[in-house]
């Protein structure tokens, strides 16, 4: 037997709608060292909006942005919560020299926290932690961005991205 009603018709290849926490914002600071690593901030919005500024060891210097899918920013949402990131240190710092600092801004759901890594292997830092930054690089395809590293123009004044985050240890 077939029944007709007010049930909405289903689409057999229809995914689920991806939701993200309107206040949802991630970004991945990550600073010089002593060599030639990169040096460039990320953000990533709950619409999928992707914010780039590169300083140096980047192809792409300055400013840049783009637009990715709500599903991968709601992804990257869903990995930040099983990952536990609101339960983690504020900081894993070594005690070592000339290493580049890598900073993770997260805010979700009300929270808002920021770990920092430097050197964190040397400081018992957990590699969910890694995880994360390599997960926030992935979802933002700052690959298209830094690309094979670039230089660093001694020519440019410093800093040439407006309101990137200051990293403090």
């Amino acid at each position: 037997m077939f029944f007709l009603g007010a049930c909405e018709p289903l689409i057999a290849d229809e995914e689920p709608k991806a939701t993200v926490p309107d206040d949802f914002r991630v970004t991945l600071d990550r600073s010089f060292c002593f060599g030639n690593c990169p040096s460039y901030a990320v953000t990533i919005r709950s619409s999928g909006e992707v914010e780039y500024c590169g300083e140096g060891f980047v192809e792409m210097l300055g400013e840049h942005r783009k637009t990715i899918s709500v599903a991968a920013v709601a992804e990257l949402a869903s990995f930040l919560e099983n990952a536990r990131f609101f339960e983690l240190r504020d900081g894993y710092i070594g005690r070592v020299s000339d290493q580049p600092a890598y900073q993770v801004s997260v805010q979700m759901n009300g929270h808002t926290k920021t770990v920092l890594n430097y050197a964190g292997e040397f400081a018992d830092m957990p590699s969910i932690v890694t995880q994360i930054e390599d997960a926030i690089d992935h979802t933002a395809e700052t690959s298209t961005w830094i690309g094979n590293g670039g230089g660093y123009d001694h020519e440019i004044d410093r800093p040439i991205c407006k309101n990137r985050p200051t990293v403090e240890f």
